[in-house]
């Protein structure tokens, strides 16, 4: 086994019935085919089959997955737009050619990847982000890769206090691509809520099964904690507190998932759609995406200093 896919099978390699330990993000190999500048995600596919050739592991889809090891990148034809919509315009310098089903990264930006769940990025540059370099592998005389550690990525336990509502998705966007959001203290919501002085969750974990998540959380007051779990409507909760406040579930962020509640929180989370169980749902999805008016949504929010670099370094 390759060392790179070693280091992630053993720091976050999902095991039946473990707390969930954070993603890798693969960005290497954007700017390997000058020819495909404007399709990064081609560019990268030629660019995995020399790291495939030199090490026996592309260090990016299957070579991942088959190891147990969760990645932020998507290939599902059923991806969400919201999904979609978060990585390419946050963590992509600019347009490019790519579909929703395929999710494309090339930019490195910790606040982002980390309020996603990465706890681990591969490059092939080296930077100095404020990131712990964990392994450099010499691929062969010309190029490395490089595996960096994210300080506070979401393991399920962001608990914000600072609650924004946004009525559309760009002006969602445009608060998220802020530099100046953290994630960790602050949360957009797509609909108000109550008006409380909240708290932050003294705990709060996920654990990992085959067919569903289950959630633990405490705190003090009324919390709420955002999860690095894709929203949906065909996601099905069985929560319970240990208090009479209601418990509430949330689209946060445009595409992660909020849940607010009281005293101790306990339940699992799965995701349950088809022609004969919960048929409507993607419906309700795209339903949300029509009302928040996705499409909309420039593909420079907040991003415009950073195409223009990009730029400059091709």
């Amino acid at each position: 086994m390759a060392l790179i896919t070693e280091l992630l099978r053993r720091e976050i390699g999902l095991i039946e019935g473990s707390i969930f330990r954070g993603r890798a993000a693969n960005l290497a190999g954007s700017n390997f085919d000058k020819a495909l500048s404007f399709a990064p995600f081609a560019s990268q596919h030629n660019y995995d089959q020399i790291v495939l050739i030199d090490t026996g592991n592309d260090h990016r889809l299957y070579g991942l997955w088959y190891f147990g090891i969760p990645t932020l990148i998507d290939t599902n034809h059923f991806s969400s737009p919201f999904f979609h919509l978060v990585t390419s315009r946050l963590l992509n310098y600019g347009p490019f050619g790519a579909t929703h089903n395929q999710t494309t990264l090339t930019k490195f930006d910790p606040r982002v990847l980390a309020a996603l769940g990465v706890r681990y990025v591969i490059t092939d540059t080296a930077f100095d982000a404020g990131t712990a370099l964990q392994l450099k592998l010499e691929l062969d005389p010309y190029r490395s890769q490089y595996v960096y550690e994210l300080p506070r990525p979401n393991l399920g336990d962001y608990s914000p206090t600072r609650v924004h509502v946004a009525p559309n998705a760009t002006q969602a966007m445009q608060m998220m691509a802020s530099p100046d959001f953290d994630f960790t203290k602050e949360v957009v919501l797509v609909e108000s809520t109550e008006t409380v002085a909240w708290t932050s969750a003294t705990s709060s974990r996920v654990q990992v099964f085959r067919d569903h998540l289950e959630v633990h959380a405490e705190s003090k007051s009324r919390s709420i904690v955002v999860l690095p779990i894709e929203y949906s409507h065909c996601l099905e909760f069985g929560l319970h507190s240990s208090r009479g406040d209601p418990i509430e579930v949330r689209r946060a962020n445009l595409e992660q998932t909020a849940i607010v509640f009281s005293g101790s929180l306990e339940g699992n989370i799965a995701q349950r759609y088809g022609p004969f169980r919960n048929p409507g749902c993607r419906l309700a999805d795209y339903a949300d995406a029509k009302r928040l008016a996705i499409s909309a949504v420039p593909w420079t929010i907040g991003n415009e200093a950073s195409i223009q670099s990009h730029s400059l370094r091709r």
